[in-house]
C-alpha cells in the first residue's frame, strides 16, 4: 500500500522509535512490580494515573495506566 506521496506505510511504521521514551521508575519499584501485569508494558512516570493512597501503605497510589 502507498499513500499519494508515494511514501509506503510500512516504511512509515517501522520508523517508528522502538523502547522506552521517558522515565517509569515509579513502576521499577520492588514494590510496584507484582503490580504490571507485563514486565514489558510499563507506566510512564509522567502521565501514569495515581490512586489515591491507602492509609500505612505508600505504594497504594501505583497501578499500571497511563492517560493517552
Amino acid at each position: 500500500m502507498k499513500t499519494s506521496d508515494s511514501y509506503g506505510f510500512k516504511e512509515e511504521y517501522e520508523s517508528f522509535f522502538e523502547g522506552q521514551s521517558a522515565s517509569w521508575d515509579v513502576a521499577k519499584k520492588d514494590q510496584n512490580r507484582t503490580k504490571n501485569r507485563y514486565g514489558n508494558i510499563i507506566a510512564y512516570d509522567h502521565s501514569r494515573v495515581i490512586l489515591q493512597p491507602v492509609e500505612d501503605d505508600p505504594s497504594s497510589d501505583y497501578i499500571n495506566a497511563n492517560y493517552i
